[in-house]
């Protein structure tokens, strides 16, 4: 039997989708996360509830004896109401600022309570988020490259439909880009997400963190995500060591970061005053939150305990890239005391 679980279907369709079946249907139960429905064909009956996630995925079950029928019903559903037949995205297109503009404001307007956003490297972030509509994640760079990511629901529908309307050829750009592993150089990549940082960064490094900036580009499906922060943190943990050796601390592989402090009230990580070392208060608190995030999120993320039940999995990109975007924003934020 057919997999009808996480679809990315337009619920709005499905009713009708039943209505124009040469069966009959009836609604036995309905809720804010569910509906049940008996169907009836030639004198076979079976049951059909559709689940809403909370994601904004919809899962089909079937019950009853004839599941051969309930197994026909939904792949209808799934054939007339999948949005796209890829599950998520996560591609770029080139896009006029002016263009962009249009489209933010349509967005503004048809959704004001679900749209948020914040600055990162090179541009501004915009994120739409509702239960059980998913989350949706648009970037607008300075280059004037605009990207796209996540699931292929009603607010991917809105956008590209948007752009559409622009008379950009969104649509096939953007699932031609998913068909093929276009990994961009090195170079882009940094000058897009790390401006102000890039140039001061050895090549060894810029290799390193290449690797995280690709896998955002990436579209794949993985069991854990945590694989697109490696990278980043071995990134930032170079951009530490080398802002205390630039203020005359020494940096000791094997004692590690032990110059640093726990503030025990939110588990944060301070750099004390140490004797004759001087250094200027605002790099003090900005490697204090450096330390912080990389001590909080390698050691989660990279040690495992004899309790396999405690093992830390980042499940979803979504995840993954806020944390990403938080470590790069933390870099570019320490990039002026940062001299090689």
């Amino acid at each position: 039997m057919a997999n009808f679980t996480n679809l990315n279907l337009d619920r709005t369709k499905i009713q009708s989708c039943l209505s124009n079946l040469d069966i009959i249907t009836v609604i036995i139960n309905e809720t804010d996360t569910k509906i049940e429905y008996k169907i009836t064909k030639n004198e076979k009956t079976c049951k059909i509830v559709i689940f809403y996630k909370r994601n904004g995925t919809t899962s089909l079950q079937i019950q009853g004896k004839d599941s051969d029928l309930g197994n026909e019903i939904c792949t209808e559903i799934k054939s007339i109401t999948q949005f796209y037949t890829i599950d998520t995205i996560n591609a770029s297109i080139k896009i006029s600022k002016e263009d962009f503009e249009t489209i933010l404001t349509r967005v503004e307007k048809t959704y004001p309570e679900n749209l948020t956003k914040r600055k990162i490297a090179g541009g501004t972030s915009y994120t739409l988020e509702k239960t059980k509509e998913g989350r949706f994640t648009f970037n607008y760079y300075n280059s004037t490259k605009l990207l796209l990511q996540g699931k292929t629901l009603s607010f991917f529908t809105f956008i590209i439909n948007s752009l559409t309307e622009l008379n950009y050829d969104a649509l096939s750009h953007v699932l031609r880009a998913t068909q093929t592993i276009q990994l961009e150089e090195s170079d882009e990549l940094i000058k897009e997400y790390l401006p102000k940082l890039g140039s001061k960064l050895p090549s060894q490094i810029i290799n390193v963190m290449t690797s995280s900036l690709q896998l955002i580009r990436l579209n794949a499906n993985f069991s854990d995500y945590s694989i697109m922060l490696f990278p980043a943190l071995k990134t930032l943990e170079h951009v530490i060591i080398v802002v205390l050796e630039n203020n005359g601390y020494t940096y000791d592989r094997y004692a590690g970061f032990n110059m640093f402090k726990k503030w025990s009230p939110n588990n944060s990580y301070y750099l004390p005053k140490s004797g004759q070392i001087v250094i200027n208060e605002s790099t003090r608190i900005k490697i204090g939150n450096c330390y912080s995030f990389f001590n909080k999120q390698r050691h989660g993320l990279f040690h495992l305990g004899s309790d396999l039940t405690d093992i830390r999995i980042i499940e979803q990109k979504e995840q993954a890239l806020d944390l990403l975007m938080e470590c790069i924003d933390l870099m570019e934020d320490i990039s002026d005391d940062v001299h090689t």
